[in-house]
């Protein structure tokens, strides 16, 4: 009884340690806005690896896993998440790769933007699907044709918008020491809204179904929000102002990635596959709270 007790506590005190991790963040952002430090650190190497690792790999990955809940659920929520992380994940790593000197502030920060505001607008979408009465949107054997064709044509729209940038096609951004244009304040602003939102979405589907997956993924979406909001602050890309933004998006892939493992760590011990468990999520959630809604 005891082990049982104190094996209960340990997820209860890392998510204790995850809100915490929130509010210091919250701290350090009011605290290096107030200092006004102008330092430029900007080591390409170093963004490289931290973008593609955190803020790249990890949200493919787990639009990957959506992706295979999609497939065996048809439940449109989960397209749709999976389509918000990949954007949000190709922007990432696209501006983690071309950081080449004279052309990062404008293009770096219009790629990642971009992609932050079509990551957002999927996330929002799918948390208000997934918090409807949905059913499959699609049959079986339409399923797969669909998955391509919104998944390819999302990684298209980011990698037409980089060529764009790097061509000078697209408007500007930002602008080193001047600060960001109107344009980019009010996508950025979007994008930072569209997370919050669906954040809040994860923590009423916690509530309804008490599944962790949720808990940690309101939290991911939160971090991504609060270090987007750090990048519209800023007025030099690699300022300390702007690498709290850059930790802010890494933070939020952890806690991404916490929660998918917690799905797989889940199908384990039901012994059951991964989509089957992904999709328990979602539909757990409805069912629980059409029950509690019929007594």
């Amino acid at each position: 009884m005891r082990d049982r007790t104190a094996s209960e506590q340990l997820p209860f005190l890392g998510r204790c340690l995850a809100v915490g991790f929130v509010f210091l963040y919250l701290g350090a952002m009011v605290l290096l806005y107030r200092s006004g430090h102008a330092a430029v650190f900007e080591p390409p190497l170093l963004l490289l690896i931290l973008n593609t690792t955190f803020a790249g790999l990890i949200p493919i990955a787990v639009s990957i896993i959506a992706a295979r809940g999609y497939l065996f659920s048809g439940l449109s929520s989960l397209l749709f998440m999976g389509c918000g992380m990949l954007t949000f994940g190709c922007g990432a790593a696209m501006a983690g790769w071309l950081v080449d000197g004279q052309q990062v502030p404008n293009v770096n920060v219009t790629i990642m933007n971009v992609g932050a505001l079509l990551g957002s607008a999927f996330h929002a979408a799918g948390a208000i699907l997934a918090l409807k009465n949905e059913t499959p949107a699609a049959k079986p054997d339409l399923r797969k044709p669909l998955l391509i064709l919104t998944y390819a044509g999302m990684f298209l729209v980011v990698l037409g918008c980089t060529l764009a940038t790097r061509r000078g096609i697209t408007p500007v951004f930002f602008i080193q020491g001047a600060g960001p244009t109107f344009l980019r304040q009010l996508v950025l602003g979007t994008a930072v809204s569209l997370f919050l939102l669906s954040a809040l979405v994860s923590l009423i589907l916690f509530a309804k179904g008490h599944l962790l997956f949720h808990y940690w993924y309101a939290l991911a979406l939160l971090m991504i929000a609060l270090g987007l909001t750090a990048f519209f602050i800023q007025r030099f890309v690699g300022s300390p102002i702007g690498w709290l933004g850059r930790s802010g998006e890494y933070l939020g892939g952890l806690f991404a990635l916490v929660a998918v493992l917690g799905v797989v760590r889940s199908a384990r011990f039901k012994w059951v596959t991964m989509p089957s468990a992904v999709t328990f999520l979602f539909q757990h959630t409805r069912l629980r709270y059409q029950c509690s809604a019929s007594h």
